[in-house]
């Protein structure tokens, strides 16, 4: 899960509905209009033991912000499977604590989309 993840966020992101089509959200939880013509888009990609949330704010149809982050429900678990996934993202995560990892924040910047 985390590796196909991490193939379709390699790829330039701009577009709402292609990258929807590319990760296969098992779940569109929220998906609304913030105001000033952006929406919030809030899925989520179910995993054996975790949860890929995926946050987008998009513009139009394009997509201006990006965070991803993955938790699990059970400690005992959590605790084993941590570090395989900090080494599956190939990244230290940007916030960690005792349930989840957040590891990818995207920003739109002079029109182009960059890792922070």
């Amino acid at each position: 899960m985390v590796t196909s993840t991490t193939e379709v966020l390699a790829k330039p992101l701009s577009d709402v509905d292609q990258f929807l089509l590319q990760i296969k959200p098992s779940d569109i939880r929220d998906d609304r209009s913030i105001g000033f013509g952006l929406r919030q888009i809030r899925c989520a990609l179910y995993g054996g033991y975790t949860t890929i949330w995926i946050s987008l704010a998009v513009l139009d149809k394009t997509i201006v912000a990006l965070e991803c982050s993955q938790s699990g429900g059970n400690p005992e678990t959590w605790a084993r499977v941590t570090s395989a996934l900090h080494g599956a993202w190939k990244q230290v995560p940007v916030e960690s604590d005792d349930m989840s990892i957040t590891n990818h924040a995207l920003s739109l910047i002079s029109n182009k989309l960059t890792r922070r």
